[in-house]
């Protein structure tokens, strides 16, 4: 999907959407400018989203649809917000609006003509209560932002005096969840004035993951046969050291190895205690269940919290936050930390001698 603001074309016909988008197909739709004011487009390609429902406003254009393969309706917002303050809290508040009366996953992006920070310009600067209002708009909204590489500011006057971020991209908890670690990344502006920025799905691997312990596993009474078996097992290799890091590596394969195996029987169990559940709890809607039964019912419902229970210890510990008193449960607040951390911690590329440079292996040499 390609999206653009600032056409400054009155008559969306001129709008070259061939040379813009090349030879494969798309679909596209536009709002003219009014003058030299403003101008919005939207092109995308059919067989990745279907529109189902499109709304057309001077400072926005909302392209609500499916995107192949995700079963969730998906809201694209192309917004160019107007340069007045008072005009831009209208549009923050229609934005809030329009969400309202759609369902689905939001994603905003932009030109939204106002910074959130007074760092987000150069010289540092900003009038405190818009860029308040512009927070309390993302906030009540429930909209997070990604992180930017490339560029640190994506606007620049022509004389290279002021520069500001005001293009960006803004996405709901439900995306963010789904997608914590997609990319933006500012390319170079050359006749604009603006940075085109990219939102990139590609994941880049930089290697294996690190290995973590959750303290949730001391709970499990056979890990420690298993690491007194692989500690225990013979080495060929005569230095120490490298004797070392040979049980230290065969250990973390074989804990690894070990959780694979309880996740396999933990998910087993978990549908085979739910269907028991069921089958007692539609029996009880026709006759009166006998004792046993109820105590099977209690017994499974217990063993199920038990199993979810280890699953929130390890999301409170990956999220490292300690939520109200200890042993209150929220795993939607610990998966959004944990997503929000990766969010913060994913790389989006590095600069090298002055070259932005996104490739994974450019990247770990440098």
């Amino acid at each position: 999907m390609l999206c653009g603001q600032e056409s400054q074309l009155v008559n969306t016909i001129d709008i070259p959407f061939d040379k813009l988008w090349g030879n494969s197909p798309f679909v596209s739709t536009a709002v003219g400018s009014y003058g030299r004011s403003g101008g919005l487009f939207c092109v995308w390609d059919p067989a990745c989203f279907t529109l189902v429902q499109e709304i057309k406003h001077r400072n926005f254009i909302l392209l609500s649809g499916m995107r192949v393969g995700l079963e969730v309706r998906l809201n694209f917002v192309n917004v160019y917000a107007p340069k007045a303050s008072s005009d831009r809290k209208i549009l923050w508040a229609e934005l809030l609006n329009l969400m309202s009366s759609f369902v689905g996953w939001w994603v905003f992006m932009g030109d939204f003509n106002e910074t959130r920070v007074k760092e987000d310009r150069l010289p540092i600067s900003g009038c405190v209560s818009d860029m308040e209002a512009f927070n309390s708009f993302i906030l009540a909204a429930g909209l997070s932002e990604y992180n930017m590489g490339g560029r640190r500011f994506t606007w620049m006057s022509d004389d290279g005096c002021h520069l500001s971020k005001i293009d960006r991209f803004l996405v709901c908890g439900n995306f963010l969840d789904k997608w914590p670690t997609r990319s933006v990344t500012a390319l170079p502006r050359e006749l604009s004035d603006h940075c085109p920025l990219v939102f990139s799905t590609n994941m880049r691997r930089f290697g294996p993951v690190p290995f973590k312990f959750f303290n949730s596993w001391l709970s499990c009474g056979d890990l420690e046969g298993v690491v007194v078996k692989s500690w225990s097992r013979g080495c060929l290799i005569s230095s120490k050291e490298l004797n070392l890091m040979w049980k230290l590596k065969q250990l973390k394969i074989d804990i690894k190895a070990w959780r694979s195996r309880c996740y396999a029987v933990e998910e087993v169990e978990l549908k085979l205690l739910a269907n028991i559940i069921s089958d007692i709890e539609s029996k009880a809607e026709i006759v009166v269940i006998s004792d046993v039964e109820r105590a099977i019912r209690a017994d499974s419902k217990k063993k199920i919290w038990e199993i979810n229970l280890k699953k929130n210890l390890d999301l409170r510990q990956k999220a490292k936050v300690r939520w109200g008193a200890e042993g209150d449960e929220n795993s939607k607040f610990f998966h959004g930390i944990v997503n929000g951390n990766l969010k913060r911690s994913i790389i989006n590329g590095i600069s090298l001698n002055g070259i932005w440079e996104t490739d994974v292996d450019l990247v770990k040499n440098g």
